[in-house]
């Protein structure tokens, strides 16, 4: 479901909510990495690139617009986040949350 107002019907709806925050440290980053990953996996149920990005598009973007906010807030971030990404992407590092819901997308056939 594209990002169009708040919601607290999912994950995606938060990101633009007033009342969602963010640290920018480790755990967030990593919380928000997992997201944008497990978001990623999709793709393989969406009928085409542009379908998923009409639909995860803008979860998408809003994760990144975070991820940079967290780094113009503490920019000694910057190394730690890419460490996390490549081990998040390379390992399937995820925090408990996002690997049940990946495996539970996996069992669905949603995700690869």
């Amino acid at each position: 479901q594209p990002i169009s107002e708040p919601t607290c019907k999912n994950e995606a709806g938060c990101l633009g909510c007033v009342h969602h925050k963010v640290h920018a440290n480790e755990e967030d980053a990593l919380k928000l990495l997992g997201f944008e990953y497990v978001t990623k996996q999709m793709i393989h149920s969406s009928s085409s690139l542009e379908h998923f990005e009409l639909i995860h598009g803008p979860t998408l973007h809003q994760i990144d617009k975070i991820l940079n906010e967290m780094l113009s807030v503490k920019p000694s971030l910057r190394q730690k986040l890419e460490d996390l990404k490549t081990d998040v992407y390379d390992n399937n590092n995820l925090t408990a949350y996002w690997q049940r819901h990946l495996e539970r997308l996996v069992r669905l056939k949603v995700a690869l």
